[in-house]
């Protein structure tokens, strides 16, 4: 029997589609943000599940990762709401994407600083005389890699904010020497990426004209 009252505020639907609208807000700009550190086209989403498996190339096991949990919390003045002040919404917004992007940031060197030390592919300050010398040996140290149209990819180099000033201005007293090592290095390590490349492709298309046969 229905009594004739009208439940008040009936938004769910409404308040559904307002939470998705946010949502998709901050996942966009969160995009965004994290594509300066990683290239969109090496961002990927799971459909389902929280963990996979990784197996290193020339490494007969495997390790196991797990998606780790950023959030974010966020405090909306009451008096805001009362007074229908729109900019809370944007304060929220923007407040959120900050905190999560920023702790995106830490977990991303977290995780590549751990991956580094864990197979040694790590350089010390401590131990070389100068800041030059021990770029040198990180370039020494570091494997350039090949896009998928062909071309050499050079490595980024981050550096906190607070240092970066300091490196570069050491990098710019150095002698002409200095330079020429820097591209000397380059070159073998651009050679040496096509080498790997091209490997790559002809163990490809091997394992592809096998299967074909079979």
């Amino acid at each position: 029997m229905r009594s004739g009252c009208r439940i008040p505020y009936p938004v769910v639907r409404d308040s559904e589609a307002f939470d998705l609208s946010i949502a998709k807000i901050i996942h966009a700009s969160l995009r965004q943000q994290t594509g300066s550190l990683i290239p969109l086209q090496n961002s990927y989403f799971l459909p389902h599940g929280k963990r996979w498996a990784l197996q290193r190339e020339g490494d007969n096991g495997t390790s196991t990762s797990e998606l780790q949990p950023i959030t974010a919390e966020g405090v909306v003045a009451h008096s805001k709401l009362i007074d229908h002040d729109p900019t809370v919404i944007v304060e929220f917004i923007n407040n959120t994407i900050r905190e999560m992007a920023s702790q995106f940031s830490r977990l991303m060197y977290q995780v590549v600083g751990s991956a580094a030390d864990e197979v040694g592919n790590t350089v010390s300050r401590a131990d070389y005389a100068t800041l030059a010398d021990t770029f040198l040996e990180m370039m020494r140290k570091i494997k350039f890699s090949v896009t998928k149209d062909g071309s050499v990819s050079l490595p980024e180099i981050h550096v906190h904010p607070s240092n970066a000033k300091r490196f570069i201005d050491e990098l710019r007293r150095q002698p002409a020497s200095f330079s020429r090592e820097v591209q000397v290095i380059k070159a073998q390590k651009r050679l040496s990426a096509l080498e790997d490349e091209l490997a790559r492709l002809k163990k490809f298309y091997s394992q592809q004209e096998s299967e074909e046969r079979e």
